[in-house]
């Protein structure tokens, strides 16, 4: 009896040090829970208020310095740039980011975001660099416009073609007995007797009559 108390006693020890630690991963997890949760609500706020300043704010001047191009920032005009040459070079630099910028979705939607953002925070002049940054950045943020990808239309099964029926047919002459051929419209007009002349067929009682022989 004392050997038996003393197994149990030890079981119930070892499930009650199972259930205590049970119970402190189940706090542990709930604690890493909790904080993934406020990260995450963090992670969507930031993300929120940076789209509104992409999209409206004029304050974002040290994120748009950084995207300007090694060229662009290198660019130390010695005289001014009149605003014909400045558009001019943009309108150029800007048809060059499009065309070698394979992810690029060519919309006015997306056109206007980019000009405005750039406009906002003072990229006056911009190579195809800078603004291929620019359009990083947006999309980063959720900003820009993609083609959808067409689906294969489905294909469509071939239904086989009916087999054409045959216009002439081989059969028997009604008068001499010889063969010939009978054309279906001609046949289509004999009577039922002359049909199975025609065609060289069993009559009706040839048929039942072979019918009652014994099946080997």
């Amino acid at each position: 009896m004392g050997r038996e108390r003393d197994r149990a006693e030890r079981k119930r020890f070892m499930d009650d040090n199972a259930a205590e630690e049970r119970r402190k991963e189940y706090e542990r997890l709930s604690q890493v829970r909790v904080a993934e949760a406020a990260l995450t609500k963090t992670h969507r706020q930031l993300l929120t208020a940076e789209r509104e300043s992409a999209l409206n704010g004029t304050g974002d001047y040290e994120t748009a310095a950084s995207l300007l191009s090694e060229a662009m920032k290198a660019v130390t005009p010695e005289r001014a740039v009149t605003y014909e040459q400045a558009r001019t070079f943009n309108e150029t630099e800007a048809i060059r980011f499009a065309e070698s910028t394979s992810d690029y979705y060519a919309c006015p939607e997306n056109a206007d975001i980019i000009t405005g953002y750039c406009a906002r925070n003072g990229i006056n002049v911009a190579d195809a660099q800078t603004y291929r940054n620019v359009f990083r950045h947006l999309d980063r943020l959720g900003l820009m416009q993609h083609q959808a990808q067409s689906q294969p239309e489905p294909e469509v099964e071939q239904q086989p073609t009916p087999a054409q029926q045959p216009q002439m047919v081989m059969g028997r002459d009604l008068v001499t007995g010889a063969p010939r051929e009978w054309h279906m419209r001609e046949l289509d007009r004999l009577s039922a007797d002359a049909y199975r002349r025609a065609l060289d067929l069993p009559t009706k009682q040839f048929v039942e009559y072979q019918e009652r022989q014994p099946r080997w």
